[in-house]
């Protein structure tokens, strides 16, 4: 009698395909076949991470709100700090004409705008460069587009812009997480971004 040897098939975990077992690679917990290699490793340069069987992880609300008090204790102490120094200089130079209301008004729009503006680079820029704030890196954690792959500066910029909002709105931005799969929050929504673990 014949005997019928069948082989094991095993699935892609970024087409959900069924392959071979000799036509797919393994990679930490991911199979990956040959048609998906590049694009798999292309993200695993990028840096973009937190897959687990081709699906991104989500971070945890308890890690967001631990990223943000680590940058908020970082934005306090250090461009507080900054602007207090901005500000004392430009009262400085404004203090022969400090009976002049709108002198004083000047300097206090500066010592108003000044924290919000370095705030804003802050954010920004390290976001625009690395995906994550300080915060968010000492807790791996990332903002990434929905396809996984890196943020623009425009698109940081415009995350911050829902970060305020998120917080003039009482905090309801932030409460959205709660009901939301992705743990997506206002500011998430409106730059359509997600936040993942690396």
């Amino acid at each position: 009698m014949e005997s019928i040897t069948t082989q094991s098939n095993e699935v892609c975990s970024v087409c959900r395909k069924s392959y071979s077992v000799n036509d797919v690679i393994h990679y930490e917990n991911d199979t990956i076949c040959f048609n998906c290699k590049n694009e798999y490793f292309q993200k695993v340069r990028e840096g973009v991470g937190g897959t687990k069987n081709g699906e991104m992880i989500y971070a945890s609300i308890s890690k967001r709100f631990m990223a943000s008090l680590v940058d908020g204790i970082i934005t306090y102490i250090v461009l507080i700090t900054i602007s207090l120094i901005f500000t004392g200089s430009i009262t400085s130079m404004l203090k022969p004409a400090a009976e002049d209301t709108q002198s004083l008004g000047t300097a206090a729009l500066l010592s108003f705008f000044i924290p919000q503006i370095l705030s804003a680079l802050y954010y920004v820029l390290f976001l625009g460069w690395k995906g994550a704030t300080p915060g968010k890196m000492l807790l791996k954690i990332k903002v990434v587009r929905p396809d996984g792959s890196p943020i623009s500066y425009g698109t940081a910029f415009l995350r911050y812009i829902g970060v305020f909002i998120s917080s003039i709105i009482l905090g309801i931005g932030y409460i959205m997480a709660f009901f939301d799969k992705e743990n997506r929050t206002l500011h998430d929504r409106i730059a359509g971004t997600r936040v993942v673990e690396l």
